[in-house]
């Protein structure tokens, strides 16, 4: 085939594949992938549906104004022009009185049903003439108030107040606000409040983005055209999610931008040829692509973790192509080809022994790991294939008569004369590793890893604030701490919910626990409901108590003839979550109740700060049931992750050995090429520990890049140490390879953002040492094997 049709071929096969990846894969982020353990697992699940419920979709608004009125007619515009939007679900600005009154179409004539949480016990003593006298006199009393209305429609046919103690549980979980003119007001009277819930994720940026211009056009227009001065403050998880997006888009441009220059700098200075420069990528772009189409077809998705950790594949399939290519550039008159076929043997160790330290991750218990191992081993070969067999095409057909460009050739002269000096001094070379080794054994001891998540996160202040201002306001649940009772079916976890309620209840009395929002105040179970039927059926002269103790207090026997009939009557079925799902509550109950497909989780939420151990000592001894605390469990699965990284680093590290034994089949040229990454790993570790910094998961991650490329760069040295004029050009491609993964990884040190600064710092402290430290090679090699 000629070098024309393989060209062709190759960048049709590869823009087919990367249409077909846009238009196949759909990156995913479910962290259950990441946990060692089933019970851990579903509990990864569970967190991964809260990231998305109702509670992180829910946006607060708080308008202020002089006075009330103003603030809650501003919110109730700002509510009509927002409703329309295709982003927002739903929008509250009061008490919807259509679900009043379907609660009490639903609720009324189950009354009874739900009418203690200990029936056994509490229904007898509701029923005793001292109680049902007091009941009388308090009914009695509340006829001179201006709810006499509801009392009078109410008393007759529920004189002993079950539905009242119904719409008590429920008001308790309404956020502590007040109401003026129909509308959610703050209990200072200071704040109108609006609910706003999104249609996607809090964490989707570009609708997100949208309707948080949206809602500050609206507020605009509407504080233009009010005559008193208003101001608007939002809370949302959606809102830091577009701020930090935006955050690092604008580094990471920047970030690009001057990585980019450098990179063109470096190959219009060294090598005068940008074309060289979309060449060298083109190899390590295709590694990516084909990881990710053979990843997906393979697992059938593909993680977002795994496609971040992918892209570090560029910092290492690009030595394989920059080996190749500088050599080219300092040998021209040597056929690409017949140079390709000199250097094969280098290049396929080096990338074998980089996919031999993913694979310690393809081999562990974790379907993420896994993923990743697959997706790096898949990238590296495919790399180097196009490396070895490609890349010669793009480069072939090249004049014969050109020469090697004069700072290329000065610069890998230089270096090859400062290498074999080193060489000449062994002694220079020893007492580099040993202070590697020293310092290693000194400072590495002394580091410290930061598994808190939040210390990635860099929250804009302003936000945070204005977040902290409106929480205050309006108390609302903690999302980041919930309790999961879960069972086989929406019944049985309801069931269980019952007895995390009643827990949870007597703590709060106790001072144990703040207050919570339960599935409780809208759900009993069956059993329970059917607990309280049975309790008023063991009275059988409860209508006539009932009516004694009212006639006591002036009213009319005859009156509570309803009450007498509803007792009578055959109760309706028990309320179940089918029907209440199928309900125009359904809204409220949606958060409350999770279908896990083969499980379901009633979930309890808390509000304002509550201490794990009281928690867990609460409900002690029930099962099925989970306190969740959400920084906690992430730092968890954080911590797994970096713990599996390093145990990784090791494995990996005793199957690329394996490989150079294999290869070299001798122990010393083995171990002369695996020196420096080593030595890189333990100096940066040192480094690290010296300063008095942490690691983290990227530091750790970025650091399985770092240690892949230093077995490349002793691989290369190692291969053409006997030949001076080829030792030249492979210390120019490795002095090429250090400038441009620096310019491309090392520039991100600079960012904003704690996350990319992590991958920056250790990449590029780690690729300069490596750089540095590749001569050491030539301690372990014979002398007969290295260039005088």
């Amino acid at each position: 085939m000629s070098d024309r049709a393989i060209r062709w071929l190759f960048l049709a096969s590869l823009a087919a594949l990367t249409a077909w990846a846009v238009a196949n894969v759909e990156l995913s982020t479910d962290i259950s992938r990441f946990m060692p353990g089933e019970s851990d697992a579903e509990l990864a699940s569970l967190a991964s549906r809260l990231s998305d419920s109702e509670l992180t979709r829910t946006m607060i608004l708080t308008v202020g104004a002089p006075d009330p009125d103003a603030a809650v007619a501003a919110a109730r515009a700002l509510g009509e022009r927002l409703r329309g939007d295709p982003e927002v679900a739903s929008v509250r600005s009061g008490v919807d009185p259509d679900q009043l009154e379907e609660a009490y179409r639903l609720y009324f004539p189950r009354r009874h049903a739900f009418l203690s949480e200990d029936p056994e016990r509490e229904i007898p003593q509701l029923a005793s003439p001292a109680a049902l006298a007091q009941r009388a006199r308090d009914v009695r009393a509340s006829l001179a108030l201006p709810t006499a209305t509801l009392t009078k429609r109410l008393a007759a046919s529920d004189p002993i107040g079950a539905f009242e103690r119904l719409i008590g549980r429920l008001g308790s979980q309404r956020p502590p606000l007040d109401m003026v003119q129909g509308g959610f007001v703050t209990l200072d009277h200071q704040f109108a409040v609006l609910f706003l819930t999104t249609v996607h994720s809090a964490f989707d940026s570009e609708p997100q983005a949208r309707l948080l211009a949206a809602i500050d056009g609206a507020f605009v227009e509407i504080a233009a055209a009010s005559p008193v001065p208003l101001a608007l403050e939002k809370s949302g998880a959606n809102r830091f999610a577009v701020a930090a997006e935006a955050g690092i888009r604008r580094d990471v441009h920047w970030i690009v931008a001057v990585s980019s220059l450098g990179v063109a700098v470096v190959f219009l200075a060294f090598l005068r040829s940008l074309r060289f420069f979309v060449l060298v990528v083109l190899p390590a772009v295709s590694g990516i692509v084909a990881g990710t189409v053979v990843t997906r077809l393979v697992f059938g998705r593909i993680d977002g973790v795994t496609m971040a950790f992918g892209a570090c594949l560029i910092g290492v399939a690009i030595d394989y192509s920059i080996h190749v290519l500088d050599h080219h550039t300092l040998d021209p008159g040597v056929p690409i080809r017949t140079l390709v076929q000199r250097l094969r043997a280098s290049v396929m160790v080096g990338g074998l022994t980089t996919m031999a330290s993913f694979v310690g991750l393809a081999l562990t218990s974790f379907p993420g790991f896994r993923e990743i191992g697959f997706f790096s081993t898949v990238g590296i070969g495919a790399s180097l294939f196009v490396t070895l067999y490609v890349l010669p095409a793009f480069l072939a057909g090249e004049p014969p008569d050109r020469s090697a460009p004069p700072l290329a050739a000065r610069v890998s002269a230089a270096l090859g004369d400062a290498v074999r000096w080193l060489a000449q001094h062994p002694v220079v070379l020893s007492a580099a590793t040993l202070a590697c080794i020293a310092l290693s054994a000194v400072f590495a001891p002394r580091l410290r890893f930061d598994d808190d998540l939040t210390h990635l996160m860099s929250l804009d202040p302003g936000l945070r604030a204005e977040e902290e201002r409106v929480r205050a306001r309006v108390a609302r649940e903690d999302s980041g701490r919930v309790i999961f009772a879960l069972g086989a079916d929406a019944d049985e976890a309801v069931a269980r919910n019952d007895a995390v309620a009643v827990r949870l209840a007597a703590a709060h009395a106790a001072g144990q626990v703040g207050e919570f929002r339960s599935l409780h105040a809208l759900l009993w179970s069956r059993e329970l409901q059917q607990r309280n039927l049975r309790a008023l059926a063991a009275i059988p002269d409860l209508a006539d108590r009932v009516e004694t103790a009212f006639a006591a207090e002036g009213f009319r026997r005859e009156a509570l003839a309803p009450f007498r009939a509803a007792l009578a009557e055959p109760a309706p079925p028990p309320l179940d979550a089918a029907a209440l799902r199928a309900s125009p509550l359904s809204d409220l109950v949606a958060p409350l109740l999770l279908d896990l497909g083969d499980r379901a989780a009633a979930v309890t939420y808390l509000r304002g700060g509550a201490e794990l151990e009281p928690l867990e000592g609460a409900l002690a001894g029930l099962d099925h049931v989970h306190v969740f605390d959400h920084k906690t469990f992430m730092n968890a699965i954080y911590r797994e992750f970096r713990i599996t990284t390093i145990n990784q680093i090791g494995v990996g590290s005793g199957l690329v050995v394996l490989v150079l034994a294999l290869y070299y089949r001798r122990l010393r040229p083995a171990l002369a090429a695996f020196l420096p990454s080593l030595l890189v790993g333990g100096a940066v570790v040192a480094a690290f520990a010296a300063v008095g910094a942490p690691m983290n998961l990227l530091h750790v991650t970025s650091l399985v890049m770092v240690m892949g490329m230093g077995v490349d760069y002793g691989v290369f040295i190692v291969d053409s140490a006997r030949d001076r004029k080829e030792l030249d050009g492979t210390l120019f491609s490795l002095f090429l390879s250090c400038l441009t993964t620096v310019f491309v990884f090392g520039t991100l040190a600079i960012s904003q953002h704690a996350a990319l600064r992590a991958m920056g710092s250790t990449t590029g402290v780690g690729i300069l040492l490596s750089f540095v430290l590749a001569p050491v090679t030539l301690l372990l090699l014979p002398r007969a094997e290295r260039t005088p």
